[in-house]
This record gives structure tokens, sequence and C-alpha cells, in this order.
């Protein structure tokens, strides 16, 4: 590992296994309910706060809340919260009732409260597989349904952006169920952070319940998004178990249900007809029309979202239709249940009875995506010089960054004493999140380098937090002496030695952890503050033993191993300076 008490973002040699860094989503409970007032009732061990930054106390009685106002609290402002941690029972006004285990939110708004719970990734997965398939599908089904809902999730974190939260519990994102069945556990656990990705990004991996035997193309229901995974094709699997439907429906229900979501039609028709189809026969539009004349267009989705918030769903199950007309009532005779788009949980279904496993069935419904618990299929275009690779994506330019690394090898060489054994190779990513979900990182981590590859944030960024060039030094430098390190070499002491070797060390922290916790902090990296007095400490360490024995003996054990006094401890100082001004620790640290 390596860290520099410069700079503001932190640098790892990562040893564990890449897994996408995702925070726990923000969802919004409740979100179909009459939560004008809710009753909270709590669990032995469940604390209380009164506001954002108030301290928690135990939460031991049974409250209603109305708008923030109840019988142990009067919270003034709309901007007050209350937060919740500790497993809590939760009934809204409508009867509806729902145990949380994570920490809640509670702020009110135009007099409905609105419940926000933290919920970690596989968590939440297994709320939305509850949800979605009640558990009720093969057991390889249900392993794509999982790698697909934590997919569908990650890409669509910010839906709800501007309703300061990221999703919400209906099926408007995904529906979700907190009584978890063990089928649907086991499929959580067995494909456990594992998400779909093209091109380094994570999926849209749109789902719906039957696609008549048609998957249909994405751009023909949501004609904004592209991705040439969501195309249309035949599905051989979903007609095996095809089931038709009908519905009727009367003129007035129609008129009804369009105008109570704001949609306007002529006075005096009575005809419609489907005025257009995508390529795979769904209708796209349909005209309203008295019989002469063109009438007015509606879409065949506008149709079906408003019958179905007016009538319930299983009205019109799709857009994949003929309507027959008699007087005033229209049948509609249809197959399919849903958009059609990504994956059909009945062809699915199918797949997984015939013996198919789960990524047969995700490469069969979204062609040209990666499973994986980290970024897979980054464009890379690979730039080759003597002694150096980079790799970037088109959008970042290749020309500068090579002089930086250039630079910072030669500069790293000088320093460790080093001379590469062979290339190294330098991935710029173009994106903070995509560095993060590629590497396993979190957003405080600057760099990683395992071997001879170094993989960084956009320059642009590291830029800001202390300089791309430096960075990318200490980079090399502690890859040069990770090259030469004799093995089981302690991690405070290749970290320190990096410091110190590369001209970063400050060696004025005091040491207030041993050995061991340091190793143990650099390890389990809880935190940006645990990793920062890890490294402060590791760098005075070192330091001392810099001016106790000189550069060349540390590189000595660096190669052959450290003498058995020094790696227990006990030969060991610590240069115990006055701390940085200001505020006493070093103001930052990578």
């Amino acid at each position: 590992m390596k860290c520099s008490l410069r700079f503001l973002l932190f640098l790892f040699l990562a040893c564990a296994a890449l897994s996408a860094q995702q925070p726990d989503f923000h969802v919004r409970l409740f979100s179909v309910h009459d939560t004008r007032s809710i009753t909270l009732t709590p669990s032995q061990n469940a604390r209380i706060s009164l506001c954002a930054t108030c301290p928690t106390r135990p939460f031991t009685s049974e409250i209603t809340l109305k708008g923030l106002q109840s019988r142990v609290t009067t919270l003034a402002t709309s901007s007050a919260q209350i937060v919740i941690v500790g497993r809590t029972r939760i009934r809204s006004a409508d009867g509806y009732v729902r145990e949380s285990i994570y920490p809640l939110a509670i702020s009110s708004q135009s007099g409905i409260l609105k419940i926000i719970a933290s919920i970690p990734l596989e968590e939440y997965a297994a709320e939305a597989m509850q949800g979605e398939t009640a558990g009720l599908m093969p057991a390889e089904a249900l392993k794509a349904m999982a790698v697909v809902v934590r997919s569908y999730a990650t890409s669509q974190r910010s839906r709800h952006v501007v309703d300061d939260f990221e999703l919400c519990d209906s099926t408007h994102c995904q529906n979700l169920r907190a009584e978890i069945s063990p089928s649907v556990r086991t499929a959580v656990a067995a494909t456990k952070g594992q998400l779909l990705w093209s091109t380094g990004v994570p999926a849209t991996a749109f789902y719906h319940k039957d696609c008549g035997g048609q998957i249909e193309n994405v751009t023909d229901v949501w004609p904004d998004i592209r991705a040439n995974y969501l195309t249309a094709h035949p599905d051989p699997y979903c007609v095996r178990t095809e089931k038709s439907w009908t519905s009727v429906l009367t003129k007035s229900q129609i008129m009804n249900a369009l105008a109570e979501s704001g949609v306007s039609i002529p006075d005096g028709w009575n005809h419609i007809v489907v005025q257009s189809r995508t390529k795979t026969g769904r209708a796209r539009t349909l005209q309203f029309s008295s019989g002469a004349g063109e009438g007015t267009l509606v879409s065949a989705s506008t149709l079906r979202t408003a019958v179905g918030r007016a009538l319930g769903w299983q009205t019109l199950k799709s857009d994949f239709y003929e309507i027959q007309q008699a007087a005033n009532t229209f049948r509609f005779e249809g197959r399919g249940v849903g958009h059609g788009v990504g994956l059909c949980q009945t062809g699915a279904a199918e797949m997984a009875s015939e013996g198919k496993s789960y990524r047969e069935i995700l490469n069969f419904y979204f062609p040209g995506t990666v499973v994986g618990v980290s970024a897979q299929g980054i464009p890379w275009v690979r730039h080759a010089e003597t002694g150096l690779t980079i790799l970037t994506t088109k959008e970042v330019p290749a020309e500068e960054i090579f002089a930086q690394a250039e630079s910072a090898l030669s500069q790293a060489t000088i320093l460790t004493g080093i001379t590469p054994a062979r290339p190294f190779e330098v991935r710029v990513y173009p994106s903070l999140s995509m560095f993060r979900d590629a590497t396993g990182e979190p957003g405080w981590v600057a760099a990683s380098t395992r071997g001879k590859v170094i993989e960084t944030q956009p320059l642009s960024l590291l830029d800001r937090s202390g300089g791309a060039r430096q960075i990318l030094q200490h980079e090399f430098a502690h890859a040069l002496l990770e090259s030469v390190a004799a093995p089981n070499t302690p991690m405070w002491f290749r970290e320190g030695l990096s410091l110190y070797l590369s001209g970063e060390s400050s060696g004025t922290s005091a040491c207030t952890l041993t050995l061991s916790e340091i190793d143990g902090a650099m390890q389990i990296r809880s935190s940006a503050t645990s990793m920062q007095r890890a490294y402060a400490v590791a760098d005075s360490r070192v330091a001392a033993l810099a001016r106790r024995f000189g550069r060349e003996k540390l590189l000595l054990w660096l190669r052959n191993g450290l003498p058995a006094d020094i790696r227990s401890g006990a030969g060991i100082g610590c240069y115990e300076a006055p701390q940085h001004s200001g505020n006493g620790q070093p103001t930052q640290n990578n």
C-alpha cells in the first residue's frame, strides 16, 4: 500500500478481491401508501434522534407521528428530521405494515411524512427479488433475477434525485417486500455483488413478466434510451408457455382513465384503431376518432398506464393486442404482460426448467453484457512506448498522460534506486464511478496498484488533490519497492518505507497505534480517517528507523526480511516532533 501525507486522497496496493463499491441505497418506503400519519413500534435495541445531528437515545415506546407532531416531541419546521436506528415496525394511516431493520430518516413535506431507509445493496436485492418474484421461480432463474435487480437499481440510482432520495419501494422503481423467502435468500447469496456490465457501466437491466414470444426493442418503449443489449428478438422459451388474455372496456372507462391522467381526446369519438406498431407487433400509437378524419393520436403505452392507474394493472396487461369494437365497448385481445424489454420472467423460468444456467439466461436476454462484481467490458485504447503502456478510453487523451507518467517513473527510479524489470501499465479511468466499480476501491482512494498495473481516477480529479504526476510517482515508487520486497514483509514497513523513499514522509505523527493495529487498519480500510491515522503512524515508525539505521539498511531489510526485534516492535522508536499547525493533524493524507 502507499500513502502520501501531502495529498487529499489515499492510494492503495489492493490485495483483496475486487468488488464494486456502492453506498447504501436511499429508498422511500410506503411510497404508495397514506403517510399523513405513521405509528412506530420499536424493538428492544432501537434508538432515536430528534434531529439529523442530535445524539441518539433509547427508543422504547410506541409513537404516532403526524407531520412530525408526536406525543413525545414537536419539531416545528418542515426540514426537521427524526432518525431511527434498529428494528422498527411501521404502520401507515391506511393500515399497511412493514418492519425495517435499516436506519430511517423521517421528514415531513406538505403534511406527508417521507420515510427514507438506508438499505445495503444485498438487502435491497433480496427485498426487490421478493417483491418482483415472490421466490416462485426455478433456482437459476432466481439467480438471474438477483443479478438483474441489482443492475437495474445501480443504473437507476438517480431516478428520484430531485425528490431527495434515490429509489422508491413501488413498481415505479422495484417492488420491495421485507419478508424474504429462503429461495430468494439463496439466489441473492449465490450471486453476491454480481452486476451486468456493458462498456464498464452497470447495464440498465429492464425486466417484465411475459414478453408474449417477442422481446421488444428498448427505443420502441423509451425512445431516449440507447442500449445495444436491449434489442428486439424472438423468445422461443416464452412461446412454450404463452397465455393469451382478453379485456373488455367501455368508452366511459377509457375516457375517465385518460382524463384522470391528464390526456385529452376529442369529444364524440367512437373508434379506436391501432395506427402504428413496433417491429415486434406491439401497438405503438392509437387513433381515437369519430370515424371521419384523422382524429387524435395517443401512444399505446399512455393508454395502458392510464388504464392501469384507474382500473388496475391487470386490465391491459401489455401493448401486444388487437382491438375489436362493438357499440361503445372495446375488446382487447392480447398476449404478454408488461413492456417486453429485457428479461422475460416467463421465458427465464422456462430456460431454467430446461437446465440453462443463470449466466446463459442473462446472455440470452442481454446479449453483449458481462456478469461480474467489478466493471467489465471497458473499451480500452492501448498506447505503448518503451517501458510504459497507457490504457485510456476514447474520452481520455493519452499524450499528456504519457508525459506525466514518464517523468514520474524516472523520478521514482532515482528515489528508490530500483530499475523496473518489465514495463508498467497505467490505466486511467474516465470517471470516478468507473474507477470505483472496476477496482473495488471507495471514492476516497486515488489509485490502486497490482503488480505492474497502476489504475487511477481521472487525472483531472487527481490534479485537484496534489497533482497527477506526484501521485503517479508515488505509485511507481511503491510498485518498484514491492517488486523486491521479501515475502511477508509487514505492511506498516512497506507503506512507511514507500513514503520515506518517495520523498513524501513527514515522520511527525505520534505513535498512537501498535504495529499490529497499523496493519489491521490498513487491511480493513474502514474509513478515510482510520487510514489517515494508520499511515501517519507507519510513516513516523519508518522515519525513526531511517534516522537510526540509514536508507541502505532499510532497503536491505526490505529485500531480505526484517530483524526479529524490528518485526516485533521492540527495536523501533517513534519520531515525536510537534504536530502540524492548525488542528494538530496532518492536513492531507494519501
